[in-house]
């Protein structure tokens, strides 16, 4: 158990950057582990260099150090993936971060006149979350990790999610709208956005590996789970809160809202992909609430990805009532 004046209050200013920033690896990579990764989970990429086209014989001799989809945060020897986005293209930016020094680009497609190597996938959206993942080393493989998803009820059930596993003796990091926690620090999001792109989560569990947690409570929204923000975070539980008609601007429509979620839950199967844990050992559990009235398609995919089910709420039929 930690002190109150650990894991308790929040606090603010600059503690948690200090464990993000020291979260941050100091060792360039061969790209070529990312390319044969990309592989693995089914992103066919081919890589290209400049204007010409012509194909990089072996791209395993590039060092990449640093991963970002934003080129005003490119370093040098950085990879630079392109995201196409609501408001603006990342493709329009490959330029730019092959100028502040990126040493390659992840891309959709090619860029014509950019000098560094491209490597073209895809989808660059789901690519920079395996990059983000191989940048930081897996992080969720050594933690305990709990998705919490649902229209309401996301930060409340958080809040109590990390405060039971600490008051049961297991570090417990935090990522939620209201608040960030790492080794006991805990901090207010002051920007409220709950689930954040790909390299900042990685990074932030990086950082709790690096401060002594042993798991990880992770508000994870239907936006974050469309947008793969979270398709490299290897789940042990998801829970369900509710759902409602809300929250359709992304979706379009209730069902897709509802399949967003539903990932969560299919996420907790174990594969070559997600492979079996060995710094936590819990069992991959599906915990859904039984008096929500879309229930039974998150029953089936946690029954479909062969994992362990929970049901609470008021109904007769609930394992916990």
């Amino acid at each position: 158990m930690r002190s109150a004046g650990q894991h308790g209050e929040p606090r603010h200013g600059t503690a948690i950057n200090r464990l993000l920033e020291q979260a941050e690896p100091t060792r360039t990579r061969l790209l070529q582990q990312l390319v044969d990764r990309l592989g693995m989970v089914g992103l066919h990429t081919v890589t290209r260099r400049d204007d010409r086209q012509d194909v990089v014989s072996d791209p395993g001799r590039l060092n990449i150090g640093g991963v970002t989809a934003d080129s005003r945060h490119v370093v040098p020897e950085s990879l630079f993936v392109a995201v196409a986005g609501s408001a603006a293209d990342g493709h329009d930016f490959v330029e730019a971060a092959a100028r502040a020094g990126a040493g390659a680009a992840l891309v959709e497609r090619p860029v014509p006149g950019v000098r560094i190597p491209q490597i073209v996938t895809s989808s660059t959206r789901r690519a920079l979350a395996e990059a983000a993942a191989w940048w930081y080393g897996d992080p969720s493989r050594e933690l305990g990790v709990i998705g919490i998803t649902g229209t309401d009820g996301k930060t409340t059930t958080s809040l109590m999610a990390s405060a039971a596993l600490e008051a049961a003796g297991i570090p417990t990091g935090l990522l939620g709208t209201v608040a960030t926690q790492i080794g006991g620090v805990r901090e207010a999001n002051l920007s409220h956005s709950t689930t954040s792109e790909a390299p900042v989560l990685q990074r932030a569990l990086r950082a709790m590996v690096l401060a002594g947690d042993r798991a990880a409570v992770i508000e994870t929204t239907s936006h974050g789970l469309a947008m793969d923000r979270v398709a490299a975070i290897d789940y042990d539980v998801a829970i369900l809160t509710n759902l409602s008609h809300e929250h359709l601007e992304l979706h379009g429509t209730f069902e897709a809202y509802r399949d967003a979620k539903r990932s969560l839950f299919d996420r907790l199967a174990v594969d070559a992909v997600h492979p079996t844990k060995t710094a936590m050992h819990w069992p991959r559990t599906g915990i859904v609430n039984a008096d929500d009235p879309s229930a039974g398609a998150f029953v089936a995919a946690t029954r479909a990805a062969q994992a362990r089910l929970i049901t609470y709420g008021r109904a007769a039929t609930a394992e916990v009532r």
